[in-house]
């Protein structure tokens, strides 16, 4: 961040700092999503977001330190408030805490109840990050291709470096994905948010500019995030394939971890069932031999007719029923020229 902050001249000190911040800034939640939308190891996500966020004050604050002063020339407006950074780190490791908490006791309402808020939370956090910008002195889409271009190197250096990384320590494919996806995916929210306090002598339009980089970053990298799973799911890194579909591959790591795939299929279950009690209950079959609605029901099934050196062939077939059984079976000739066979099953 400080190196493409220095190779750009319309970068202003402002933005600079923003840059650094962002950079220094532990994983967000946007990598568990996708982790979880394109089938990644959703649990090394998690473990990550936790591990970077448990051990973001230390190094956040090492880097801020340390490269702030630089930037700024020994500039008194732009300072770290330390106690509102660790105030921050802490809410974001408590959130943790409390789904951890949901997860082990493993309560549905509780579950549902998190998922609520946190998705009205993430609505309410775009909402006010892209109005907030639109409506201030400098919306994003104003800003010279500079600026744009050194959140753009960022993530493109994140995903390099981490593919690599991980190619060389010989994780599996989809732990490859994951750790792009979580390097690549800084907690802009938190980053924002130590803007706003580190900025507060800022005038009004420095701000403005600063806070222009998180929710630029967080565009850019969800548009690598979203081009990183395709990829990975044409490379085969990830099952993107339903359980029913017959190229679906069972995990070799016995990983429960639901993802969207899992969902897709249970509620194909789900309406699949529907479907076939609404059938059921329509024609109120008894299995167990009392009265029905229908004292005789047809079942039509249409089998094509098989082809010899051009040539069509019947096939006449009659079942005997046995002792046991009181029904029987009246199976038709199929007619010639291809055409379809009936058979009416009479009860």
């Amino acid at each position: 961040a400080y190196v493409l902050d220095q190779s750009f001249e319309r970068f202003s000190k402002p933005q600079g700092v923003a840059l650094i911040i962002l950079g220094s800034c532990p994983g967000g939640n946007i990598s568990n999503i996708f982790c979880f939308l394109w089938n990644a190891d959703l649990s090394l996500s998690i473990a990550m977001t936790t591990a970077s966020s448990v051990l973001s004050f230390a190094f956040l604050t090492a880097n801020c330190a340390l490269y702030i002063p630089i930037l700024t020339e020994g500039d008194d407006e732009a300072e770290i408030d330390y106690v509102s950074l660790a105030f921050s780190v802490a809410m974001v490791v408590a959130g943790i805490c409390v789904g951890f908490t949901a997860a082990y006791f493993d309560k549905l309402w509780a579950k549902k109840v998190l998922g609520v808020f946190g998705f009205i939370a993430t609505l309410y956090m775009i909402w006010t990050a892209l109005f907030g910008n639109a409506t201030g002195s400098a919306p994003i889409w104003t800003l010279p291709w500079e600026v744009w271009l050194a959140p753009l190197s960022l993530c493109t250096i994140a995903w390099i470096l981490s593919l690599i990384i991980s190619l060389l320590f010989r994780l599996p494919k989809k732990s490859v994905l994951t750790v792009a996806l979580e390097s690549a995916n800084q907690n802009s929210v938190l980053s924002a948010a130590i803007i706003y306090l580190s900025l507060d002598e800022y005038t009004q339009e420095d701000q403005d500019l600063a806070i222009g980089i998180p929710i630029m970053y967080t565009i850019i990298s969800c548009i690598f995030d979203g081009l990183g799973g395709l990829i990975s799911c044409q490379l085969k890194w990830v099952n993107c394939k339903l359980p029913d579909d017959p190229d679906y591959v069972e995990p070799e790591d016995g990983d429960d971890t639901i993802t969207l795939s899992d969902i897709i299929y249970k509620w194909k279950q789900y309406k699949e069932s529907k479907r076939t009690n609404a059938l059921l209950s329509d024609a109120d079959i008894d299995y167990g031999g009392t009265s029905t609605k229908s004292k005789q029901f047809e079942t039509i099934i249409m089998t094509k007719s098989k082809h010899t050196n051009g040539n069509s062939q019947s096939f006449n077939n009659t079942m005997d029923s046995n002792s046991n059984n009181t029904g029987t079976l009246e199976q038709a000739s199929s007619y010639p020229n291809g055409d379809h066979s009936i058979e009416r099953s009479s009860q």
